[in-house]
């Protein structure tokens, strides 16, 4: 009998050919650990956004809270249906890999796996989104892969010693004190200045004198420091019913209005025949941006254009 431990392990279980497949307990403490991996991603993901250039006003972090029953809802089902399909046969593949390169079957095989298989569906993110963003989800998918799996296979190591598996309350336990740990300290950092929480720069008139384009066609230029400007095929207000918008163009006016909290800062277009928003002022004093926000608050549709140099 070969010693087992964290490292290395009896030849039966998630060492041997398809153990993780046989064991009931490492699926269950694995969907579990894939669901509070999944609880802290989001939760720490909601921190980060507080720092992030952002068109609307950042949720306090306490709604992170009310958003639980959501995630109990929408979330258990998908760690519990993807557990086995990708989970389980990562510390499977894992243990074959680390037999098959070293003679033996150690932990840091996880890890390369489940970046393996993520890499995956994040290369088809890179492809219809944007690389950054399909870098942060192989980032973040890898993580809570790798840690649901470790834990599948820590509960057949343990059965294979003669152990009890990994207890399913004991995971939730952990995952439960992680995710209020890392709240209580996100939400210190945030509420003592620690970190950055954004708002828009503070504006005069003068920076915004210019050209705007939305990067499709539609162009505010001239809004000169007269009060002048000009709308090429800009967007404008959706008729009702309509869900895409129209577009429009003309001469008019526009002018600041300026208020002591940032957020409130907005630029006003008259334009004939167009029904054009207030824009409010975002970005960075570097990277200037109008948006307007229209639609559902919790997802709303966001028009954005940014200065043309």
């Amino acid at each position: 009998m070969v010693r087992g431990g964290w490292g290395t392990v009896p030849p039966r279980g998630v060492p041997g050919p398809g153990g993780a497949w046989q064991d009931s307990n490492a699926y269950v403490v694995s969907a579990a650990g894939l669901f509070m991996a999944m609880v802290l991603a989001l939760e720490v993901h909601e921190f980060v956004a507080l720092g992030q250039p952002s068109p609307v006003r950042p949720r306090d972090p306490g709604v992170f809270l009310l958003m639980i029953p959501f995630l109990l809802c929408f979330g258990l089902p998908v760690a519990v249906v993807g557990a086995a399909p990708v989970v389980l046969p990562v510390a499977v593949l894992a243990a074959w890999l680390g037999r098959r390169f070293t003679g033996r079957e150690a932990w840091w095989w996880v890890p390369p796996a489940s970046a393996g298989l993520v890499a995956v569906p994040a290369a088809a993110v890179a492809v219809w989104k944007e690389p950054g963003l399909a870098l942060g989800a192989w980032l973040v998918g890898t993580s809570g892969v790798a840690v649901a799996a470790l834990l599948a296979r820590q509960s057949v190591l343990r059965r294979e010693a003669g152990r009890p598996g990994l207890r399913l309350r004991t995971v939730l336990l952990y995952g439960t004190l992680l995710v209020a740990v890392v709240f209580a300290l996100g939400g210190a950092a945030s509420q003592t200045g620690l970190t950055d929480v954004y708002e828009p720069p503070r504006m005069t008139k003068g920076p915004l004198t210019g050209t705007w384009s939305d990067g499709g066609g539609g162009t505010l230029r001239r809004l000169s420091p007269d009060g002048m400007a000009e709308a090429v095929t800009i967007r404008h207000e959706p008729p009702e019913g309509a869900t895409d918008g129209e577009r429009c163009g003309g001469t008019g006016t526009w002018r600041f209005v300026p208020d002591d909290d940032p957020w409130r800062q907005a630029v006003a277009v008259v334009i004939p025949d167009c029904a054009l928003p207030e824009w409010s002022v975002g970005g960075t004093a570097d990277a200037l941006r109008l948006h307007h926000v229209c639609g559902d608050p919790d997802s709303p549709d966001v028009h954005t254009l940014a200065r043309v140099r």
